[in-house]
């Protein structure tokens, strides 16, 4: 999803779309520094970090 083009400061690290205000952490799926889109947050960042958290929950719990 990242492209190789210079990504702007207000310029989502993800889609390549614009956000407004500060942006968010795409972390998982970019790096902390960068920043992305609302649209994309909601979308992609915060499933995955839900998916991951729920995966390491169950992995713990299968640990016992």
């Amino acid at each position: 999803m990242t492209s190789s083009r210079k990504i702007s400061k207000d310029t989502c690290s993800l889609c390549g779309g614009r956000y407004d205000h500060h942006g968010h952490n795409p972390w998982p799926l970019g790096a902390v520094e960068a920043r992305c889109c609302t649209l994309c947050n909601s979308m992609l960042v915060i499933p995955l970090r839900f998916r991951r958290l729920a995966n390491d929950r169950l992995h713990r719990e299968d640990a016992r």
